[in-house]
């Protein structure tokens, strides 16, 4: 078994779990079944992915204080909605972003509520690919069925050798703050769609569900076809407040009508997080605070160079190469493709992204010249990620085995408290692109060391305490 990077820490593993693997794998199968995991196909890992407990908490400073970076890029850049929109190159005839409130004081008051990065660990430490601002984003259930499992096959809460946030509590003590704060009823509808992640008659939203009713809240799943009568509407709102789980382009995609939601909007209903929390998961962001701003100070610029690999937006334009000299930037990146790699500025999943070294000279070129003519893309330097040994079940499914695998973190800020870090890998051990279904990514929980002393910032049931 290779040696941890540094940053992961210098952790024992000689924990065994209690339960035998067939036990691990059937009861994974079993809690994950809605979420869209395809541990019933695959080897599944026996552990989750362990790390020092510094290293754990620096992923959640880190994202909290770039996140806060993002916010100011995009609001410094416009005064207004529409003036956001331009300064991105989005055309707002296109009605790509269908759902603004009216009230830019309230998008820009919640427009950072939910927040998930994607981080890889190179050799100097943690680098931020990209961040995913929305409520829709994968994690808080698969990490809590994850952290679930695992913390019982390992001797359970008091005696498993690690601990975590959780993304539940952080959520709900968010819908708290907002209701007192608002002078709300404490009612929160969850609005997504069983077509997002998982077949029909799924239980994915009910376990968030269950939970928000524990803590008073009246809580209630609404797909789209109960839009907006299932609120009360037109004759009252039942639900003031609701978070949306759902990716707007999602479902136009698919053809999910919005209208629903629009009538809920409309009705005062308070979505969290609202609409404007797209524009800060544009890539172009990231271009942005790489390239510099003139309201950066001295310490945003060291944070920027800590945590985020060099990133322009793909032009026809001199830059600051990596190297820190200048240079057109569609020779750079002909000339040295395999240090790049290629991404639209809005998109999921991992489309549209193409690795340099992964691609072919001529497709990478056309790429380059298409990215450059519609300025919709953004250039990143490739992080080498470093690889982490991870216990997984042989292919019989009774047994173990240790894999060197490629991974991405993606630590959970919700309401600012850290709400659990979800993991995604691929067992081949090379650096892909993960996102795309057919990438081959399995999924995990992060979790940290348990330590004598509780995990900070939050309450013991945050914590996972």
């Amino acid at each position: 078994m290779a040696r941890l990077h540094p940053w992961f820490g210098d952790l024992p593993r000689d924990h065994e779990p209690s339960w035998p693997v067939r036990r691990i794998r059937e009861a994974l199968v079993r809690e994950l079944r809605d979420c869209g995991t395809r541990l019933d196909q695959d080897q599944v890992p026996l552990e989750p992915f362990v790390i020092a407990r510094d290293s754990y908490l620096e992923l959640f400073s880190a994202t909290r204080k770039l996140l806060d970076l993002v916010h100011r890029a995009v609001r410094l850049e416009a005064a207004t909605t529409s003036g956001r929109l331009a300064a991105l190159g989005i055309d707002e005839s296109q009605g790509e972003y269908p759902l603004f409130s009216a009230n830019d004081g309230l998008e820009d008051h919640f427009w950072t509520a939910m927040a998930r990065p994607d981080v890889v660990i190179g050799p100097e430490g943690p680098q931020f690919i990209e961040f995913n601002v929305s409520g829709a984003i994968c994690g808080p259930a698969e990490t809590y069925f994850f952290n679930k499992v695992f913390t019982e096959a390992y001797g359970g809460s008091e005696a498993a050798p690690f601990v975590g946030y959780h993304a539940f509590p952080a959520r709900a003590s968010l819908f708290e703050a907002i209701c007192e704060e608002r002078g709300l009823p404490k009612a929160v509808a969850l609005i997504g769609s069983p077509l997002d992640h998982h077949a029909e008659g799924s239980t994915y939203f009910d376990v968030e569900v269950d939970y928000l009713r524990s803590r008073g809240f009246d809580a209630r799943f609404f797909p789209p076809e109960e839009l907006p009568h299932g609120l009360g509407l037109p004759a009252r709102l039942d639900y003031p407040l609701a978070l949306r789980y759902f990716a707007t382009a999602d479902w136009r995609d698919r053809g999910v009508p919005l209208d629903g939601v629009r009538d809920v909007l409309d009705a005062g209903c308070l979505l969290v997080p609202p609409q404007s929390s797209s524009l800060l998961a544009n890539k172009k962001v990231l271009g942005w605070l790489s390239e510099g701003r003139p309201w950066m100070d001295e310490e945003d610029r060291a944070l920027v160079q800590r945590y985020l690999p060099w990133t322009r937006i793909a032009t026809d334009a001199k830059v600051v190469g990596p190297e820190g000299l200048p240079v057109r930037l569609p020779h750079l990146l002909k000339e040295d493709r395999e240090s790049f790699v290629l991404k639209r500025a809005v998109g999921m999943m991992g489309r549209g992204v193409l690795i340099g070294r992964d691609t072919g000279r001529e497709q990478w070129e056309r790429a380059v010249d298409q990215a450059v003519a519609t300025g919709a893309h953004i250039v990143q330097e490739f992080v080498e990620p470093a690889a982490y040994p991870l216990r997984i079940s042989d292919e019989q499914g009774d047994g173990s085995q240790w894999a060197e695998v490629a991974l991405v973190l993606s630590p959970c800020l919700i309401g600012g408290r850290p709400a659990g870090c979800y993991g995604r890998y691929l067992t081949s051990g090379l650096p892909g692109v993960i996102g795309e279904p057919s990438s081959g990514a399995m999924e995990n929980v992060i979790l940290s060391e348990r330590l004598d002393a509780p995990l900070p910032s939050g309450t013991a049931e945050e914590a996972g305490e």
